[in-house]
């Protein structure tokens, strides 16, 4: 399950991060948890714990272990798989609360749902902690004041009421909202990026990922390095199946540095890094366009 929290566009242009990982792809500022309504759920010490891991999909769908959409089927807000398969699995998880099935689904409930607007919230806090760059924002304050929650996958529009009730955010399920990750996935374009070194004192090109090797002259400069760059990412984008009539590329990063020997120069050293566009496959703008929202909670 995914949430976003609405307000203005913030970009990651350094690239992503999953976790503790970098994806080198940019993109909105993400924040990933491993939390949603397939994690698994534990009593630890006494207390509920929800996730990381996921073990396959809730038990109420024939999976093995107790999850917060479990919990949903247990306090009837679902209503399209086996409820007494979440009831079983919730149970001992009861017992060990001291709390009846219903008030512990509630519970678990409750704390996936809190957990999930605590990390976003810290990620609000992270973003304004952030220095800022420009004269306006200095002057006029630069502050994320988000408005509105956007929430999809299997159970959205059950856990979006409850983000509505928990908190002051305003909430809606995007459109498709139950397979709307699938859909981004398929209409995700292709991307992929190339770094390309040169140096023209010793008269060499690479790009090492690329396996690519080559002699310059000491007239190369930077404008081409980005055209080589460019062959080699569009091969890349290519051998992984991008569309050859729509691939677009851009410049995420020149550098050339004059070297200098004694009192001349004796030559350039270049870097580039080109990448693949981020954006959707040519030609779905008008289905993507045409999805309706379904917002009913009771699947």
């Amino acid at each position: 399950m995914s949430v976003f929290i609405n307000s203005l566009p913030l970009l990651a242009p350094m690239g992503i991060r999953l976790g503790n990982y970098k994806t080198l792809i940019r993109s909105l500022d993400t924040l990933s948890i491993g939390i949603g309504g397939d994690s698994v759920v534990k009593i630890e010490r006494g207390q509920i714990k929800v996730g990381p891991e996921r073990r396959g999909p809730a038990m109420a769908y024939g999976g093995p272990v107790p999850t917060p959409t479990d919990a949903l089927f247990v306090l009837e807000e679902m209503k399209n798989g086996d409820r007494e398969k979440s009831v079983n699995g919730i149970k001992p998880m009861a017992k060990e609360l001291g709390l009846s099935v219903e008030a512990a689904a509630l519970d678990i409930f409750e704390f996936t749902c809190r957990r999930i607007l605590s990390e976003a919230e810290k990620m609000i806090d992270r973003i304004n902690k952030k220095p800022v760059y420009t004269v306006h924002e200095l002057q006029e304050g630069y502050k994320v004041i988000p408005k509105k929650i956007l929430v999809l996958g299997g159970p959205a529009p059950c856990f979006a009421a409850h983000f509505e009730k928990i908190s002051e955010y305003k909430t809606k399920v995007v459109p498709k909202w139950a397979v709307a990750n699938a859909i981004g996935a398929a209409l995700a374009r292709t991307t992929c990026e190339v770094i390309f070194y040169a140096d023209t004192q010793k008269g060499v090109a690479n790009a090492p990922a690329e396996n690519y090797f080559a002699n310059i002259t000491r007239n190369f400069d930077s404008n081409d390095a980005v055209k080589n760059a460019f062959d080699l990412l569009k091969q890349k984008a290519l051998q992984r199946g991008a569309d050859s009539d729509h691939i677009e590329m851009e410049v995420l990063e020149t550098m050339q540095f004059n070297m200098v020997r004694g009192f001349s120069a004796a030559g350039k050293n270049i870097r580039v890094k080109v990448q693949v566009k981020p954006g959707l496959v040519y030609g779905y703008d008008d289905i993507i366009g045409n999805l309706q929202k379904n917002d009913t909670c009771k699947a």
